[in-house]
């Protein structure tokens, strides 16, 4: 779970479908784990508390909480649950210092009817008629008046990882093969003196794999039981 998303989503089930579409489609701009949908993050969300929950991400956790109107939305518990505190949000934004705070609010229209709250005067602008893409750029535009310095991926950009320019540092404690193997040699000649060999080193560097090719070189030879002991 990240502390804080840039865009929460409320809304009602009836609507999913559109509004979802609409959601990877912001996701897709501003990256993984940037946007909030319900049903992304069930495994969060789920259990007794769950309204708690719910109502802490839209009052709290986002930079943006979009409500997408309908009848639907407000005439059901859960999303009545989300308004309150979208509702109280709006409230403590408008008396902010920062004017640009006053906007972390943003109504969508995604269904027919209204909701309690959101005044006739209001514009909700209705993306029923648009495209995920140009509903999208409208939502991200209105995030960047809460966020002047966020950069965002070019609508005709490909998307994909962000490779870095210069090469990364590079963790890499790989055991040194050339000694372990120089005395394993030295341990399946008849003139050595001692027949156990140790093997030390930090984990995850390469013991297990050393002595699982010690151990396949030493199978062969006629008549030689041998051990492996990896702990």
């Amino acid at each position: 779970m990240p502390e804080r998303f840039l865009v929460a989503f409320s809304l009602a089930g009836e609507q999913r479908e559109l509004v979802r579409a609409i959601a990877e489609a912001v996701e897709n701009r501003l990256g993984r784990g940037s946007v909030f949908l319900d049903e992304w993050f069930e495994h969060y969300i789920a259990g007794h508390d769950a309204d708690l929950k719910l109502q802490e991400i839209y009052g709290k956790r986002c930079e943006l909480a979009v409500v997408c109107v309908s009848e639907r939305y407000g005439s059901k518990p859960w999303t009545q649950a989300e308004h309150r505190a979208i509702r109280a949000r709006h409230m403590k934004c408008s008396a902010a210092a920062q004017e640009r705070e006053r906007d972390a609010v943003l109504p969508i229209r995604v269904g027919d009817g209204e909701i309690e709250g959101i005044l006739f005067n209001a514009i909700v602008p209705d993306v029923r008629g648009r495209s995920a893409a140009a509903s999208a750029e409208l939502i991200i535009a209105r995030l960047h008046l809460l966020r002047p310095d966020l950069q965002a991926v070019s609508a005709g950009a490909p998307l994909g990882p962000a490779w870095p320019k210069t090469p990364p540092p590079l963790a890499w404690p790989m055991a040194n093969h050339s000694g372990a193997r120089e005395a394993f040699a030295q341990l399946l000649t008849s003139d050595v003196d001692w027949r156990l060999l140790r093997i030390r080193g930090l984990s995850e560097t390469g013991k297990s794999h050393i002595t699982r090719q010690m151990l396949a070189n030493v199978l062969p030879l006629a008549g030689i039981a041998c051990g492996r002991f990896d702990f």
